[in-house]
Order: structure tokens, then C-alpha cells, then sequence
């Protein structure tokens, strides 16, 4: 069965829309554009407005990954979704490749000689980016970072979702937000890191207690946090998504904030201070923050 969302793509649609990507390639002056099947935390299943590669391709599945350029675009896929894709997507708008076997950083070190690669860097983590720039060196192309340039041709994009947060007993939970913030603030400690940044929502849910409704059939609400050794904790959840009793809860353990604030919070914290990050899960924009700020970041797992 192939995986579905609600969606008015068709393959009739890829070809204006590559059309109107590539102008936008040229105004921003860059020979390609990576799509990833991702949003800014890293979820396997996505909400709406982040399924940028569905939109652009009308392929469906839960993992894969387009480089458009000026002239092609290859749309990487794993086993799974061979047979799937190419029922799904228009094949004169699209060359597709494997995504395990030939992936889009090989394809960038065997392919890109000297182009500039656009990229969303709140879709890039940290261990991705390795990867690409080491493949951009091989080909003597260069990554460069820009705001996403499907979502300037998508006119009908979906808001972000604004599901209901709720809060989960700690008698169901195992244990109670202090506890677990506890434990936390000794894993930064054993780093070596003044704070953690939590970018997978599932570890923000668990350790505040909360659940969420975002995603379809996956129990989290979006949000970030910012658990420092000293002080209070920071949660950025929009705050639509939390009712009286919920604001109250998370208000008892920490702050909270818009994620709209997250990147100017983190420069502002940063100085002088080591941020434990999973390479894995953050992406660079975050990592770019506290950098610019004047932090340093410390790869470590998720606590």
C-alpha cells in the first residue's frame, strides 16, 4: 500500500512547478537545489506544510530526497518505494536513483563540477552537512545556504499545525518533569556543556510530560527545549497549542517561548557557553545560531 496524505499533487503539476523553482534558482544564483523529505526537526512523518518534496514531486513515501537542477532533477527513493514512485511522479520530469546505494551526496561528488548547491539549513542537521560538503569538495562545488525556495513558489502551502497539547501523569509517564530534567542536566554535566538543545519533539514531549496531536497517529506536539544546568528550562511551543491547565503545568518547570524566537533566544544564550546537540537530530540553523552568538557546540546524543 502506498503511503497517502492528503494532498492535490499529481504529476501534471512537476513540470510548472520545477519551472517556477528554477527561476528562482536563477535569481538566487545557484546551479541546484536540494528537496529533502524532511522538516526543521527531523520527523519521518510530517505535518502538512512541511511535505515540500510531495508538493514538488508528488511522491508520497515516508524517505527520499530531489536535486533539482537546471536542466534535471533526479528523485532519490529506498527499495521500498521503487515501484512507488515512479507510478507517483511524472517520468520526464524526473530521473530517479537510489537512496541508499547512490544518494544524494554521491550523486553531488560525482555530478556537481563547480555548481553552487542551495539548501534550506533548518533541513540540514549537522551530520548531514559532513556529508555534502565533503561531497561538494570532491566535485569543487560549493553548499550554499538559503531560505527555502519551494516555499516561495507554494502559493497554497498549509499553516503549521496547531494541535492540542496535553498533559501526561507522571504516574503514566514513570516519572515526574524534575526527575527527568534532573537527569538530563547530568548528562550536559558529564559533556562538559553549560545546556542541551532538544530538537526531537518525542524527547521534548517526554521529558516535560506533555503529548501532542501535530503530526497524524504520532503522540507530539512540535516544540523545541533549551535545559540549561543553571536556571529554568525553555519551551518553544506556540502557545495556541496549550490550554489553561497545559500552560500551567509546563510553567512550573520551565518558560515558554514561539518558536519563532528560537534562533534569536539561542544567540542571545550562547555567549560564552557549550551547547550539547545530537549531530543526528539538530540542524545547522540552530548550530549556526549558537555559533554566531558566540557558543560552541558540543556533539553528544540526545540525552
Amino acid at each position: 500500500m502506498f503511503q497517502q496524505f492528503d494532498s492535490r499533487t499529481s504529476p501534471a503539476n512537476a513540470a510548472p512547478r520545477l519551472a517556477r523553482l528554477r527561476a528562482e534558482m536563477a535569481t538566487e544564483g545557484i546551479d541546484a537545489f536540494l528537496v529533502p523529505h524532511s522538516d526543521e526537526q527531523q520527523n519521518e512523518y510530517l505535518p502538512a506544510d512541511a511535505e515540500r518534496l510531495s508538493w514538488l514531486t508528488g511522491f508520497t513515501g515516508s524517505a527520499g530526497f530531489c536535486i533539482v537542477t537546471g536542466t534535471s532533477a533526479v528523485l532519490f527513493v529506498d527499495g521500498r518505494y521503487t515501484l512507488q514512485a515512479r507510478n507517483q511522479c511524472d517520468p520526464a520530469s524526473f530521473a530517479f536513483a537510489d537512496l541508499v546505494s547512490e544518494g544524494p551526496a554521491k550523486w553531488i561528488g560525482d555530478n556537481a563540477s563547480d555548481m553552487r548547491i542551495g539548501y534550506d539549513p533548518w533541513l540540514m542537521t549537522m551530520a548531514q552537512e559532513k556529508s555534502f560538503l565533503a561531497a561538494a569538495g570532491k566535485a569543487n562545488a560549493r553548499l550554499v545556504a538559503t531560505e527555502n525556495l519551494v516555499d516561495r513558489i507554494w502559493k497554497d502551502r498549509p499553516q503549521r499545525p496547531s494541535g492540542n497539547a496535553s498533559i501526561r501523569d507522571a504516574a503514566l509517564a514513570g516519572q515526574d518533569v524534575a526527575g527527568k530534567l534532573a537527569a538530563i542536566t547530568d548528562k550536559v554535566l558529564e559533556a562538559g556543556a553549560d545546556a542541551v538543545i532538544l530538537s526531537d519533539p518525542a524527547s521534548v514531549c517526554w521529558t516535560l510530560n506533555i503529548r501532542g496531536s501535530d503530526i497524524a497517529h504520532i503522540p507530539v506536539a512540535l516544540s523545541w527545549a533549551l535545559i540549561p544546568l543553571e536556571g529554568k528550562a525553555r519551551i518553544f511551543i506556540e502557545g495556541q497549542k496549550l490550554d489553561a491547565a497545559t500552560q500551567a503545568h509546563l510553567e512550573a518547570h520551565c518558560e515558554i517561548a514561539d518558536p519563532a524566537s528560537l534562533a534569536a533566544d539561542l544567540r542571545s544564550f550562547a555567549e560564552g557557553r557549550k551547547i550539547m546537540a545530537d549531530p543526528a537530530l539538530v540542524n545547522t540553523a540552530i548550530r549556526d545560531a549558537v555559533v554566531e552568538g558566540k557558543g560552541e557546540i558540543v556533539e553528544r546524543r540526545d540525552p
